[in-house]
């Protein structure tokens, strides 16, 4: 999954992102116990986990999946980098691809939207060799 989770978040995070601040994508290692607050505050209970949701969910509360109505919902069919973007695209209405080139002209708007407009958390138990 990790492979995967990375091609999606290049496009639209980091220095190369071909469609940057449109989706803010964060990894978050549960499985070596060292996010535990963390992780229990989402409810994490299996690797990997694919949450979805505003940022201001994310940093000022939590996620209860017994929870009927919530901004935070689990992504459920993104376990390979096409079906993860796919799932992002029926979400946003767009048709952002794995091979969509960066395409740079100073005299063009920005394509950044607001950052708040979504989220996505990965929890894996890999994450650790890329943690910081």
């Amino acid at each position: 999954m990790q492979p995967h989770y990375e091609k999606v978040a290049r496009i639209f995070n980091g220095p190369v992102a071909v469609h940057p601040g449109l989706i803010l994508m964060a990894r978050v290692d549960c499985a070596l116990k060292t996010n535990t607050k963390l992780c229990d505050r989402f409810s994490v209970s299996h690797y990997p986990m694919l949450l979805w949701g505003p940022p201001s969910k994310f940093v000022s509360g939590g996620w209860d999946p017994k929870e009927e109505k919530s901004d935070i919902r689990v992504i459920d069919d993104g376990r390979t980098a096409e079906r993860l973007l796919n799932w992002i695209n029926k979400q946003l209405g767009s048709s952002y691809g794995l091979d969509d080139e960066k395409f740079e002209n100073e005299m063009l708007p920005s394509n950044i939207s607001d950052p708040r407009q979504v989220f996505c958390v990965h929890n894996s138990k890999f994450a650790s060799q890329f943690q910081t």
